[in-house]
């Protein structure tokens, strides 16, 4: 982990080089249950985001 500064740092530094997190799949809130079962099967291809 870091500081507080340091993870500022690091966000500042993904916007100024472009760097963006690989998203594997979005998923509403209710279907929580569905993501974690994706993580735990090693079937996404990156984050996996749950939206409201």
């Amino acid at each position: 982990m870091g500081t507080r500064s340091e993870l500022a740092d690091l966000l500042s530094f993904c916007v100024q080089a472009g760097i963006h997190p690989r998203i594997g799949a979005e998923l509403p809130m209710t279907e929580a249950a569905q993501a974690f079962q994706l993580m735990m099967a090693g079937e996404t291809g990156g984050k996996v985001v749950l939206t409201r």
